[in-house]
């Protein structure tokens, strides 16, 4: 009898537990922060929406309504898609997060290959998202967002993506992979990085899992976010790595 008991609160146990990395997977959490910035004017202010590795969820509303207040950019940190998301649904979150009122931007995660790139580029160039592979846009004269294609696959290429030598302000790098090269010259010349990818692990015990938990750095006029991401790759399973998209103020000092 004893045996039954312990194996019958075992088995409930592993249930509650499956059901909270469920629910922890399809979490709707969106994180503040706010960053000072010596390249940015005085006063002046920068709003940006970022999420990532979105894979198979769709974007929520109840996330969206969190959002409130002026945007000045939505970006998309690859892993949009994967292999077996139907393109319709890619659009749908497209489509969601730039009802947001901000000019969407997108770079390439190692996933987002696994779809026809044919179509899928055709429906991010139609839903008017602003296509970041190992290149630059400048959303205010001296404020720049930079996008290299995905380090997962060596295919990134900041030199390239870099704004002239001679332009300098508030630069934004976005890379998919945190393992993105730059060299100590082209790190001086930028402001901060967004980085995705990892998952922040997904499935951590206690402080234990493949990789670290995504966090805001902030060293000197530099800062680095990087995010546990949106959604989940192959189960929809999360444990100490909650799903998370962010807002990030920046001002001026």
């Amino acid at each position: 009898m004893d045996w039954i008991l312990i194996i019958g609160g075992a088995a409930i146990a592993g249930l509650l537990l499956l059901g909270c990395m469920i629910m922890l997977a399809f979490e709707n959490r969106l994180c503040s922060h706010k960053v000072f910035s010596p390249h940015l004017k005085r006063d002046e202010t920068l709003d940006i929406f970022f999420i990532s590795d979105i894979h198979r969820r769709t974007v929520s509303r109840r996330l969206l309504r969190k959002c409130v207040g002026g945007l000045d950019a939505v970006v998309i940190g690859g892993d949009l898609t994967e292999e077996g998301v139907p393109l319709e649904k890619t659009r749908l979150n497209v489509q969601r997060l730039s009802s947001l009122g901000a000019p969407v931007f997108f770079v390439w995660g190692n996933n987002d290959y696994e779809v026809d790139q044919k179509a899928f580029v055709q429906m991010l160039t139609d839903e008017g998202v602003q296509l970041l592979r190992n290149g630059h846009s400048f959303l205010r004269e001296h404020v720049c967002i930079i996008g290299v294609d995905d380090a997962t696959s060596a295919l990134d290429d900041l030199p390239k993506a870099m704004p002239k030598d001679d332009q300098s302000g508030f630069f934004l790098l976005v890379s998919h992979n945190p393992n993105v090269r730059y060299t100590e010259t082209e790190k001086e010349r930028l402001s901060g990085v967004l980085t995705a990818h990892t998952h922040g692990g997904q499935i951590r015990i206690g402080p234990f899992g493949p990789y670290t938990l995504g966090e805001l750095k902030v060293k000197e006029a530099f800062f680095e976010l990087s995010t546990n991401g949106y959604g989940t790759s192959l189960l929809p399973l999360r444990l100490g790595a909650r799903s998370e998209a962010h807002w990030l103020s920046i001002s001026g000092e």
